[in-house]
């Protein structure tokens, strides 16, 4: 789900960090590489177009 929304730019890490419905595979480590590749992507844009953030 997390890579199909990242796939779809829907970079809402923030989101997806704190969502409680996400808590019993928050220590998964593909969750936790997923959230860290939204991160990276949220601040890649963030970087190259900072009037949209």
């Amino acid at each position: 789900m997390l890579r199909a929304a990242a796939a779809t730019d829907f970079l809402c890490d923030s989101l997806f960090a704190r969502d409680p419905n996400l808590d019993p595979i928050r220590q998964d480590r593909q969750f936790q590489a997923s959230i860290a590749q939204l991160q990276a992507s949220d601040s890649l844009r963030r970087a190259l177009f900072p009037q949209t953030s």
